[in-house]
């Protein structure tokens, strides 16, 4: 499903999506860190792989952030306009499946390069449905952290105890608000706020982040998990 997509570990699309945008995020609101050509080149660089993750939760958190961006640090409107005239230009011109021919039949290159597909959509609809069933049945406080597996409708093959299938939802926020219900949602939001006014990185960041964990598990993955709070110490130093 991911055949000529830029991917990252485990072949993940939507985490790659995340690491590399937070470190064009990164780059471009640490204008101290480096030079003004490496910051293009680089910022460049990431935006492009970022891009070609064909991920359309990467596509929307990265308009988020400049919206946050646009209206809070810079309060300009023209990056915000190039940016989306960016993300439009590249839904419509974005490379098809490449075909590649054989004597006895025609291979696409896969479905997720197709930004127009609505199989994940579907899939994401049925799994939200699923996790706001399981919590209404403990809305308060949850059915505890890491218990989804055994609460969740057991589809896979491998022994419950060994699949990793239905360990979890489509979105952090689902994750949370199944297994610690309404008072945890409430504190993962609230700590999200106070991550966020740390400075303008964390802010901007935090938009990106967030948006993204409503179309994947972003936040509550450890390569992110130890991503963010590294760059975030980075910049700790320019408070807002």
């Amino acid at each position: 499903p991911h055949l000529s997509r830029v991917f990252g570990q485990f072949l993940d699309t939507s985490v790659a999506g995340a690491v590399y945008g937070l470190i064009l995020l990164f780059i471009l609101l640490n204008q101290k860190l480096f030079s003004k050509v490496v910051k293009i080149l680089f910022a460049m660089s990431y935006a492009l792989i970022g891009l070609f993750t064909y991920s359309r939760g990467y596509l929307a958190s990265i308009l988020a952030s400049v919206i946050g961006y646009s209206l809070v640090v810079k309060k300009n409107w023209l990056l915000l306009i190039l940016v989306a005239e960016i993300v439009v230009m590249f839904v419509a011109v974005a490379p098809t499946p490449f075909v590649y021919p054989s004597k006895l039949e025609e291979r696409s290159g896969g479905e997720g390069v197709n930004l127009l597909r609505t199989s994940t959509i579907e899939s994401r609809v049925a799994d939200y449905s699923e996790g706001l069933k399981l919590w209404q049945k403990n809305p308060v406080l949850g059915i505890g952290y890491n218990r989804i597996r055994y609460f969740k409708p057991f589809k896979s093959r491998e022994p419950r105890g060994q699949s990793h299938a239905g360990a979890s939802f489509h979105s952090s926020y689902l994750i949370i608000l199944v297994t610690a219900g309404v008072v945890g949602l409430g504190a993962f939001v609230y700590w999200l706020w106070t991550i966020a006014k740390i400075n303008d990185f964390a802010m901007i960041s935090a938009i990106f982040l967030g948006v993204f964990s409503l179309f994947d598990n972003i936040l509550l993955h450890p390569f992110i998990l130890f991503l963010w709070p590294v760059l975030i110490g980075v910049t700790s130093h320019r408070k807002r």
